[in-house]
């Protein structure tokens, strides 16, 4: 056992004095060697070696990947401006392929979430939505969280989409009540779905904060959906006009760039007299 335990040592030290010591790369942290040193990792188990994992109980491995993580969605699928906060160009970084060059991390954190209790309670915290990601819908904002959450429902990465459904199922200790009230049902049931996991109706699930109860749906805070609304009832026939010329623009940019073939609402709107 010993013999075997020193075997491996001498494989994962290296790979993780990588991913722990050397700079990150920039902008794309997912390149050799950090992209080796992951690949890796994915060949060994973590709760067996936990301490090669996490030597002295150091969880610093794991707050470098989710740096990682960050970095990479920032380069690969970068935010556009405030005006288009959810406006993501997966083709802006050219040559990388998205689909293949995020999963291996995403994997090594599934590994992680899975096996080591409080690793996994820092993945809680970086990953999944927090109070502040309440106050819209979780899979709204730039969040990290949000980030992740968007890429559950993004039809352009399929092996992306279900490495992150499976991180954050991972990380919800494959519970599948706690996975969709955490990121939403409206996210989450997806993923359920295509891999056959039995989950509750949305009705008989109950937010995790009875001091401020969220829609289980959509993660939202109840208050802050009702403010939102409220704000929209008081809004000028001039505001609503301004942001009814803001959402005909950015159609007509999703189109040109090919993200969506769809007719734009506001200028059929528009076309009916309805506007």
């Amino acid at each position: 056992a010993n013999a075997q335990a020193c075997r491996i040592s001498s494989f994962l030290n290296p790979a993780i004095r990588v991913l722990t010591q050397y700079p990150t790369p920039q902008p794309l942290p997912l390149v050799p060697p950090v992209s080796s040193a992951l690949h890796m990792l994915l060949n060994f188990p973590v709760g067996a070696y936990s301490e090669i994992w996490f030597p002295n109980g150091n969880l610093g491995l794991v707050h470098r990947l989710v740096g990682m993580l960050r970095d990479s969605l920032e380069c690969l699928l970068p935010i556009g401006n405030e005006a288009e906060p959810q406006a993501e160009n997966p083709d802006v970084h050219g040559k990388e392929d998205t689909d293949n060059v995020l999963p291996p991390l995403a994997i090594v954190l599934t590994k992680i979430a899975a096996e080591h209790k409080e690793a996994r309670e820092v993945l809680k915290k970086e990953c999944l939505p927090g109070e502040s990601d309440r106050a819209l819908p979780v899979d709204k904002g730039r969040s990290l969280s949000a980030r992740l959450i968007r890429l559950l429902t993004c039809i352009r990465f399929p092996k992306l989409k279900e490495t992150v459904g499976t991180l954050f199922f991972s990380i919800c200790e494959e519970n599948a009540a706690e996975f969709v009230k955490e990121i939403g049902f409206g996210n989450g049931a997806g993923f359920l779905v295509m891999n056959n996991i039995p989950f509750p109706h949305p009705d008989s699930l109950s937010s995790s904060s009875p001091e401020r109860p969220y829609d289980v749906v959509t993660g939202e805070y109840i208050d802050a959906a009702k403010r939102a609304n409220a704000e929209l009832a008081a809004m000028t026939d001039e505001e609503k006009e301004r942001e009814a010329e803001k959402l005909f623009v950015l159609f007509e940019r999703l189109n040109k760039t090919g993200v969506i073939t769809a007719e734009n609402p506001v200028g059929k709107a528009i076309r009916e007299g309805k506007v």
